[in-house]
This record gives structure tokens, sequence and C-alpha cells, in this order.
């Protein structure tokens, strides 16, 4: 399965880099968002005044298939 690279902010001081296996990129977002909103480590000091996450960027990363 590949991996990708999910860069996420919330506000321009705010950033976070998800490493996810997934099958294309947009569940790899999906799975990204899913994961700094409801996982451990959510704690998103802006998260009440300012709002949602956003996607910065999403990067598949090189991957051998064996």
């Amino acid at each position: 399965m590949p991996r990708y690279r999910v860069e996420l902010a919330q506000t321009v001081i705010e950033r976070a880099t998800v490493w996810i296996e997934a099958s294309n990129e947009q569940e790899a977002e999906d799975l990204a968002l899913a994961q700094v909103t409801t996982g451990q480590g959510t704690d998103w000091r802006f998260h009440d005044s300012v709002g949602d996450i956003e996607v910065l960027a999403t990067t598949e990363q090189q991957h051998d298939e064996s």
C-alpha cells in the first residue's frame, strides 16, 4: 500500500505532518484528518476559536512493491 505524507494546518502557526498508509491521495487526506481530530495527541491550541483543520499538501512517498 502506498505511503503518503499529509501536511495539515489549523492556523498559520500550528502545523502537523502525518504519515499515512492509504490506497489513494483522497483516502490519505481523510485518514489524516480523522487521526488528528479524534486520535491521541489532538491538542490543537486554537481549535475552538479558529475552526477546522485543513490539508496543505499531500505527497505520495516512493515505495517498493515486494
